[in-house]
């Protein structure tokens, strides 16, 4: 079964390393781990990188860290020996960037974050380094190696607000939730924080479990969210920005931020096929748009200086109902108004 990390895999696999490596990268994701890691200290720096992921796709996570700080110290100590190889500048840049979730990972648990790094400098002043020579470059060695004693420092200066970081998300929102949605199947509820330091959206169980992190990203309040008909895509509201963001239930944004409106969006809503989606704003109009963030059509404006608080499509998708100070319908086909009672009238008359 393939996981979400099997792209990062295959970019990895991408870059050509370049020297001439005694193992392959098949290898790498192939061979006794036992006889890899007797031949890791042979071999470039970018080795160690392709070998943690190995190991952390296949769900040796604690391992994994350990041989990408392995990687790392060695890379840097390699980069300090040979200060004018711009390329491998790069490529230790681009490994740093598609393996970040073993650093995210090793974020989590910061005394064991501590303890991996301590075996990475015991385990690299122990072993030979074939590869780049300490004896000949002692200084360059001193100053990777201090790298990763910086790096330990400020783990322990930042522990404690790691944790409590960890246990904010694990209790949930931290300010007032403005939104909550059940997922197609009715196994999961979606809720959004729209306040203060929150602005996260969540996924939890019917137990109140919190399915994997937050989703970050969101700069301002959080007033609207919607979900796809496939429960597998979810749109938010930004204020500040005043833009509409897609993404998908890992959290993951999908293209740009949705730009057109001038002022805060407080309703989104997809249509029955999943396939556009409408938003209202402050700004009094209603835009539409595909799932590249394209416009469909032209803004509509149900009333003027009248903010759109809330949206819905019909079940056909040929029409939509918009409430400001007034509730109007407009259909999709002609844009002609129909104003509606007021929905706040104790009666509501139905007329040819």
């Amino acid at each position: 079964m393939k996981t979400q990390l099997l792209p990062l895999i295959l970019f990895v696999l991408s870059i050509q390393l370049p020297v001439v490596a005694d193992i392959s990268q098949e290898e790498i994701f192939s061979s006794p781990m036992a006889e890899i890691e007797a031949q890791l200290p042979s071999e470039h720096p970018g080795v160690y990188y392709l070998y943690a992921q190995r190991l952390f796709e296949e769900g040796r996570k604690d391992e994994a860290i350990f041989w990408f700080y392995a990687g790392q110290l060695r890379y840097l100590f390699y980069l300090e020996a040979n200060p004018d190889l711009q390329e491998e500048a790069s490529l230790f840049a681009s490994l740093n960037l598609a393996l970040n979730s073993i650093n995210e990972y090793a974020a989590e648990n910061p005394s064991q974050w501590i303890e991996q790094l301590d075996r990475v400098l015991a385990w690299d002043r122990e072993t030979p380094n074939r590869f780049t020579s300490k004896e000949q470059f002692p200084m360059a060695w001193d100053t990777a190696r201090s790298s990763i004693r910086n790096l330990k420092l400020e783990v322990d200066q930042i522990a404690e607000q790691i944790v409590q970081d960890r246990l904010n998300r694990q209790r949930g929102h931290t300010d007032e939730v403005e939104f909550t949605t059940f997922s197609p199947d009715g196994q999961q509820i979606i809720s959004g924080g729209g306040r203060s330091d929150d602005n996260t959206v969540r996924i939890w169980d019917l137990q109140g479990n919190a399915i994997g992190e937050p989703f970050q990203g969101h700069t301002d309040d959080l007033y609207a969210m919607a979900l796809s008909p496939d429960g597998q895509l979810i749109a938010t509201g930004n204020s500040g920005t005043a833009t509409v963001q897609l993404r998908n239930l890992q959290g993951e944004m999908i293209g740009e931020p949705f730009q057109g409106h001038t002022w805060t969006i407080i309703a989104v809503a997809f249509s029955p096929d999943g396939q556009t989606i409408a938003s209202g704003s402050g700004d009094s109009t209603i835009r539409f748009w595909d799932l590249q963030g394209n416009p469909v059509g032209e803004p509509w404006q149900p009333q003027a200086d009248n903010p759109v608080l809330s949206l819905a499509f019909s079940p056909d998708g040929q029409m939509i109902i918009a409430y400001g100070a007034e509730a109007q319908l407009q259909t999709q086909s002609d844009r002609g108004l129909i104003p509606l009672p007021n929905l706040n009238s104790p009666r509501l008359t139905a007329t040819d």
